[in-house]
């Protein structure tokens, strides 16, 4: 299997050579949605140094295009790969998410192979087939989305006639717009930002924003990198890894744990990040729809009050009234999409001004006494039956 991984700079190419990689992930402003290199004379220069080393450069090219900019970011490349040698050229490989882009370079007749990114509409074996064969003069490789559990992927690789990749360690990407939503506190660059869920307990969500583009991440890395060598075994082309949230130097700490199969949880030791695996094992993000269609959700009993709308943590439930009225004393009861049962005695009830009040009725807006683990779309019902009349 071949190891790809990112570089921050031309210095860590080195490092990566010793540590097993094969291929060198290139991330440019021009092309790439999250970046490390702003000059094209830097990507130029990384590109002569993986030569050095006997590795392959690999362009990503993974961002979202109108036409215009799309136009643009041709304009770039073309510019990128002009006084690289029909050597280098063929040595070089780009990675995309925009099929288009592999079909550009075959009508242009460059020698340069994609690696094409399947995380989107790629999930069962028939679409990557297709993907596949629409590109099979320029394909290199399909780059299989991190949501499939090990065993689908193995699946695959029994029945696919090309070559597949696999995510080992990376980042887990929830959010992506290629509009700056952070344009007033970003001037230029690339920031980093901390996210926190208003209507769960998640904390830690980090965004990244940059001119062109923005990104939330999972508060956790996404890895299976012990379950490398049955992966090995079952004959994957090429493991992603990329270490870009830690030092270089941990690749060195995984290439000794696959060639001497070390504990591993020594190598998660050494991340700075928590770890998960994600669905590796199964994916069950298909709950999310019973959960949309269940009783908890759908409950109109007689003694309904309202829907919970709105939760600011620690402070306040915002509260839509359906039926009845409410009161200071009145004891409720929440219950949560996944079914969990709160009570409450009202001590107030407030409007959205913040003022008290002394009564509530239906089709009301107000906030209550903030109740744990009550998010939004929890059920609020009236302790007793004789509350729900008007």
């Amino acid at each position: 299997m071949k190891l790809i991984a990112p570089i921050l700079r031309s210095q860590d190419i080195e490092v990566l050579a010793h540590a097993g990689v094969s291929e060198v992930l290139l991330c440019w402003s021009a092309l790439a949605r999250r970046f490390h290199f702003s000059h094209q004379e830097e990507v130029l220069q990384a590109i002569k140094h993986c030569q050095r080393f006997n590795l392959t450069p690999v362009l990503l090219w993974d961002q979202l295009m109108s036409e215009e900019q799309k136009e643009k970011c041709w304009q770039s490349f073309l510019q990128l790969i002009s006084p690289l040698t029909i050597k280098e050229k063929e040595n070089l490989k780009v990675r995309i998410l925009d099929p288009g882009i592999g079909l550009g370079l075959e009508s242009r007749g460059l020698p340069i192979k994609v690696q094409f990114i399947a995380h989107n509409g790629g999930h069962n074996f028939a679409a990557l087939e297709g993907w596949a064969q629409l590109l099979a003069p320029v394909l290199d490789r399909v780059i299989l989305s991190p949501e499939l559990p090990i065993e689908t992927i193995l699946d695959y690789q029994k029945r696919a006639s090309f070559p597949l990749e696999v995510t080992l360690l990376s980042p887990l990407l929830l959010f992506y717009t290629p509009r700056s939503l952070l344009a007033n506190q970003n001037p230029g660059g690339e920031t980093i930002y901390r996210a926190d869920s208003e209507e769960t307990h998640h904390r830690g969500f980090e965004v990244r924003a940059s001119s062109h583009a923005t990104l939330m991440y999972h508060h956790k890395d996404f890895s299976i990198l012990d379950e490398y060598h049955k992966l090995l075994a079952a004959g994957l082309a090429a493991g992603l890894i990329d270490w870009t949230r830690t030092k270089v130097d941990f690749l060195l700490a995984v290439d000794s744990f696959f060639k001497e199969s070390s504990d591993h949880l020594q190598l998660k030791e050494l991340y700075p990040r928590p770890l998960f695996r994600g669905y590796a094992l199964n994916n069950r993000s298909d709950v999310l729809f019973s959960k949309l269609k269940n009783s908890r959700l759908q409950a109109r009993h007689h003694n309904y009050c309202g829907e919970v709308l709105h939760m600011e943590s620690g402070q306040s439930l915002g509260v839509m009234i359906k039926r009845g009225q409410l009161r200071p004393g009145d004891e409720l009861e929440f219950v949560n999409p996944e079914g969990k049962k709160k009570a409450l005695q009202l001590t107030w009830i407030k409007d959205l001004d913040g003022q008290n009040l002394n009564l509530a009725e239906a089709n009301q807006l107000v906030m209550l006494p903030f109740v744990p683990r009550m998010t939004v779309k929890s059920q609020v019902f009236f302790k007793s039956s004789d509350k729900h009349e008007s």
